[in-house]
């Protein structure tokens, strides 16, 4: 029995693990530059959305007015990633011998956790000096959507959110496209990809009712991913700390219904509890429209002193490399093919 090379190289699993190796050979080669960290799709998405709100929010500012101006953004969203999808159907329909470079330029604009990776551990070495470079660090909490504190503000808080802020971003650039794909094919990963894209910018613009069906979009987009985010980062945490993250089985336990309804929640409560970390009121501006921080975790958690913000970060780091294994090898076990 022949081994057929064509098919190991345009394998989903093959496929997701180039694209990261080739993303962590590019950071490490080029100049390290925060301000890009998400992919090309997801910068070019955000930078679209807020040239398309500016375009609708010429006009009224009643509540009718914004909610049906947010409901035309959020359909012209998904059917951005509609055509987008269709775009690369036809070109896959061209260039048949080559599903495994197509595949690659698909996950490659859409995925990516190695420049956020380096983001954190910048931080870390940026922690790590006396004094710290007090501007370096506001710059990088902003490139990972954390309110820049004041000058005069203990960095504290800042410092656990961003550690928990790695696992939102292991959840929408890796775990949430490779769902949609594996669901709707390159239509459902490119719609996730600008709706995602647009909740990071637009929770600082605007009105609360134009961004209330964007959100519920994507909340109801991200539950079934941010589950699955959250079982993988329970196992990552076991397999790299031996002990389980019991902070969230004791929260879901007491309060099951908002961890098993809001994916977003129950990634940010296992990862406050693998890392260590007890969330405030700081939190990244992505909880608008969520439970606020504190009742994350438990109110026994809550009182809790948690652990140092530099080991905080470094838990984040080692989950992520876990994670990142335990996630090609769930990828292999499904079997996703190449759908479009």
């Amino acid at each position: 029995m022949s081994f057929d090379f064509f098919a190991v190289f345009s394998s989903a699993p093959f496929v997701i693990a180039a694209v990261l190796a080739v993303q962590w050979v590019v950071d490490t080669v080029f100049p390290f530059d925060a301000g890009k960290a998400r992919p090309l799709l997801w910068q070019m998405a955000e930078r679209g959305v807020l040239v398309f709100v500016g375009l609708l929010n010429n006009g009224g500012k009643g509540a009718v007015t914004q909610l049906l101006r947010g409901i035309v953004l959020l359909l012209f969203l998904l059917a951005g990633g509609f055509i987008l999808g269709g775009v690369w159907s036809f070109v896959t329909a061209l260039l048949m011998f080559a599903q495994g470079a197509v595949l690659f330029v698909c996950f490659y604009i859409c995925l990516g956790f190695t420049r956020l990776h380096k983001i954190h551990s910048h931080l870390l070495e940026r922690l790590g000096e006396t004094p710290p470079e007090r501007a370096e660090v506001v710059r990088l909490f902003a490139c990972l959507g954390i309110p820049v504190p004041r000058i005069s503000k203990e960095m504290s808080p800042y410092i656990k959110a961003a550690a928990v802020s790695a696992g939102y971003y292991m959840n929408i650039l890796l775990t949430g496209p490779l769902f949609w794909f594996w669901l709707a094919g390159l239509y459902g990963m490119f719609s996730y990809v600008l709706v995602m894209a647009a909740l990071i910018v637009l929770p600082r613009q605007g009105d609360s009712l134009f961004t209330l069906p964007l959100r519920l979009a994507a909340q109801l987009m991200d539950l079934l991913p941010g589950l699955i985010t959250a079982a993988l980062l329970y196992a990552a945490a076991f397999a790299a700390f031996r002990v389980p993250p019991r902070a969230a089985l004791a929260d879901l336990r007491q309060d099951p219904l908002p961890l098993l309804t809001n994916g977003l929640l129950a990634v940010t409560a296992v990862m406050a509890s693998a890392a260590g970390v007890i969330l405030g009121e700081t939190a990244p501006h992505w909880y608008i429209g969520a439970k606020a921080a504190e009742t994350v975790l438990g109110e026994e958690a809550a009182d809790a002193e948690g652990v140092a913000q530099p080991e905080a970060l470094r838990a984040a780091l080692r989950l992520a490399a876990v994670f990142h294994l335990l996630l090609l090898i769930a990828v292999a076990a499904f079997s996703i093919k190449f759908a479009v």
